[in-house]
């Protein structure tokens, strides 16, 4: 994160921000702030998974308590019934980072250097956009 911040003040130094830094600089924070929302995402995806998981060892060990039983699968139901609508939101996230990406590859940042300064301006602005 040290590093990061220090090419921050590289990239800004002399106090000049040209359009084209301008426009690098807003692209970055877009791509990060996709980023982010993906990494949540997968954490959503990860904890409905275990949740899942749980709920179906917790009902197969459950001893022949009618009551319990119905709690666990009804819990077992809400949880299952998320799955679509978290697969359609990571859909939807995953189409619109490719889009942007493409959009981005193509106007803007079309040879591999500018790609790659892309990409680690892109890094450096996601430790500040989604702290750990």
């Amino acid at each position: 994160m040290r590093y990061g911040w220090l090419i921050f003040l590289m990239l800004t130094a002399c106090g000049k921000t040209s359009p084209d830094h301008t426009l690098l600089l807003r692209d970055a924070r877009l791509l990060a702030t996709l980023q982010c929302e993906a990494r949540a995402l997968l954490e959503t995806r990860i904890s409905l998974a275990n949740d899942i998981r749980f709920a179906e060892d917790s009902l197969l060990r459950t001893p022949a308590d009618a009551a319990e039983k119905d709690r666990l699968k009804a819990r077992l139901d809400t949880l299952r019934a998320s799955i679509p609508d978290v697969s359609v939101r990571t859909r939807i996230l995953a189409d619109s980072i490719s889009q942007t990406l493409a959009r981005l590859h193509e106007a803007r940042y079309p040879t591999a250097a500018d790609r790659l300064r892309l990409d680690s301006t892109q890094l450096m602005l996601y430790q500040s956009v989604c702290p750990e």
